[in-house]
């Protein structure tokens, strides 16, 4: 995909329609303008719940704070300071966890040749500058970031190999159009609409194959393999209508053997079933 790149006083223009917008009926070279850096935007990704942030060129990750959280500094695909960013040549990044969106963050062939790719449903997919994928979805139901590792293979320090992530809430992936450090463009591999996926699906695509993990948003990355292994979602919780003052205030026929209560009840028994498996 070739990116546009405008003159400082096309940005200053749009800038100024930022700072001042009683003067857009005024200049209508920069709503023009507005057009063109919107244009930079693939229009599956031109959704008005979806939001973006800017990010220097040749670079990764955003300079704005607060950019993270709904309601920060992140904008509409149409907004004039994301625009006045675009028309100066920079980057972008689509925030995942607004607007249902989630990105799949491909950063290893191991993921197709486990057959994982070709179990995902078809959608816009985006070749980035590394080499690797971003498939975006659209996901309700699953609030942290999940990191894959490689069950078998091992990186040069030991460590299991990883091998991408599921982008959710408090996370970015860089658009098309945006220049890599290395020097190459993120482009547009599959102009598909924008398919839907749930959480259990993800979820029977990969268990089995890989292993993975939740990531807090504040997790450091160099222990990002100690993440905590996500539970199956279609599996029933065995003690969700049990309250915590059951088992702190236990009732029923109590003996006491030692500094030790001893408790027979419903709970117990129903805890011994489970744990007996």
């Amino acid at each position: 995909m070739a990116t546009a790149i405008f003159d400082r006083s096309d940005m200053l223009r749009t800038v100024s329609l930022v700072h001042n917008p009683g003067d857009s009926g005024r200049d209508h070279s920069s709503l023009d303008l507005i057009t063109k850096a919107v244009a930079r935007i693939p229009c599956q990704l031109q959704r008005p719940e979806f939001r973006f942030v800017p990010i220097w060129s040749g670079e990764k990750k955003p300079f704005e704070h607060g950019w993270n959280r709904p309601g920060g500094a992140n904008y509409p695909y149409d907004s004039p300071k994301l625009a006045a960013y675009l028309l100066e040549g920079h980057n972008y990044g689509a925030c995942a966890g607004m607007g249902d969106l989630i990105i799949f963050d491909s950063d290893h062939p191991r993921l197709a040749e486990l057959g994982i790719l070709d179990d995902l449903p078809p959608t816009f997919t985006v070749r980035t500058g590394g080499g690797g994928t971003h498939r975006y979805y659209l996901c309700r139901d699953i609030e942290h970031k999940a990191v894959m590792y490689d069950r078998e293979l091992k990186n040069e320090k030991g460590e299991p190999l990883h091998l991408g992530e599921i982008q959710t809430l408090g996370f970015q992936a860089v658009c098309p159009g945006s220049l890599h450090p290395n020097g190459k463009r993120y482009t547009v591999e599959i102009d598909a609409p924008i398919a839907e996926i749930t959480w259990p699906e993800l979820y029977a695509i990969l268990e089995g194959k890989i292993e993975f993990g939740l990531a807090p948003v504040d997790q450091e990355p160099k222990k990002k393999h100690f993440a905590i292994k996500v539970t199956d979602p279609r599996r029933e919780d065995p003690f969700e209508d049990v309250s915590l003052e059951t088992v702190l205030y236990p009732r029923g026929n109590l003996r006491r053997s030692g500094s030790i209560i001893k408790v027979s009840t419903r709970f117990m028994d129903r805890l011994m079933v489970i744990t007996s498996r």
